[in-house]
């Protein structure tokens, strides 16, 4: 879910304006609900109405198209604005026959970095383009601006050798340190928030780990977390610290997220008495949530299916079950049996 959905959503608290590159980002931004605002004959039309004292208001836009690097697209996008989301980042594409050459380079047990071009370089989008969208907010007023960068931008992990900066030839971390850097001095409060590895998972269902000076680049492990975050989280983050500006006014931090869940192991034996043959499956899960989750788990072998069902409400606590396919119960037993062989089909669907 992207963030202008997330403000719009908020509608009581938030007016919202996005700004794009192109048409085709203009259409995506219209399925939230923001309106490109009428056309110029109907502003003509409705001018006439109003000179002859019939009621005719013009739909503003909410979506702009412009480029990022034009004050003149700006400052009519911020005319009024509280705040601004800089959400703006050099995209690396990747350059035909790569996949296939990465490929064949594996299968001859070779390592090989896909090659990458960028549309427009990360000096124009991430640097010039973020200090012009600075400097026009500025100008205009705003009060707050809130920079979504990433993590990798410290001193100590800002290197040339470092992958995100070899892509492309962009040194795009370089450029989002720089941009990240004048704006701390330019005198508007700021908030800047670096994401781990970004996912389409739902979000609003795993606990988040902040740090910084990208110290979970190291220590994520440790905290029981992952490298990665889910865009809905970060929108989440983006939404609270407009709302909350007093908290987090001049702060940079990092941010990843747990699993909601790890599955340890699982057995696939007898274990209602020493005589019977029946089928009996116990799983072992752990969750680190800070609410509770329901977890389904579905077992699929041959000739068997089997549901069974538990709610995780521990933070970082851990949660055994089973269930007896054909004596129809569950079992509560400690795992003690061998992990079960992997012949078997897992899935595991998480419901909040």
């Amino acid at each position: 879910m992207t963030i202008s959905q997330k403000l719009r959503e908020a509608e009581k608290d938030f007016y919202v304006r996005g700004l794009v590159h192109s048409t085709k980002g203009a259409k995506k931004l219209q399925t939230t609900g923001a309106s490109l605002g009428d056309s110029d004959a109907i502003k003509a039309s409705n001018k006439k109405l109003r000179d002859m004292g019939m009621p005719a208001d013009d739909d503003h836009p909410e979506i702009f198209i412009g480029d990022i690097c034009e004050g003149a697209t700006l400052k009519e996008a911020l005319t009024d604005c509280d705040a601004l989301v800089i959400l703006t980042s050099g995209v690396p594409k990747l350059r035909k026959r790569e996949v296939f050459k990465t490929v064949v380079a594996k299968l001859f047990g070779r390592q090989r970095m896909p090659k990458f071009y960028y549309d427009q370089m990360p000096e124009q989008v991430d640097w010039l383009g973020a200090k012009q969208q600075i400097d026009s907010a500025k100008e205009a007023g705003v009060a707050h601006i809130v920079l979504v960068g990433s993590m990798g931008v410290s001193p100590q992990k800002n290197t040339p050798d470092n992958t995100l900066n070899k892509i492309g030839d962009g040194n795009i971390l370089v450029w989002k340190a720089k941009a990240e850097e004048y704006l701390m001095n330019i005198g508007v409060t700021y908030t800047i928030i670096h994401p781990g590895g970004l996912t389409n998972k739902p979000g609003g269902e795993r606990e988040l780990v902040l740090g910084v000076d990208d110290s979970l680049l190291d220590d994520f492990e440790k905290l029981g977390a992952t490298r990665s975050i889910p865009r809905e989280d970060v929108a989440n983050l983006v939404v609270a610290s407009l709302r909350n500006k007093d908290l987090v006014a001049n702060k940079s931090f990092d941010v990843v997220s747990k699993e909601v869940w790890q599955f340890l192991s699982m057995y696939l034996g007898c274990r209602c008495c020493d005589s019977c043959q029946c089928i009996c499956v116990f799983v072992a899960l752990s969750a680190s949530v800070s609410t509770s989750v329901a977890v389904t788990v579905t077992i699929s072998v041959p000739y068997l299916s089997l549901s069974l069902s538990v709610t995780l409400t521990d933070s970082l606590g851990s949660k055994q079950t089973g269930g007896c396919w054909q004596c129809d119960r569950g079992l509560e037993n400690p795992l003690q049996d061998p992990p079960l062989s992997s012949f078997l089909n897992l899935q595991i669907h998480l419901a909040s």
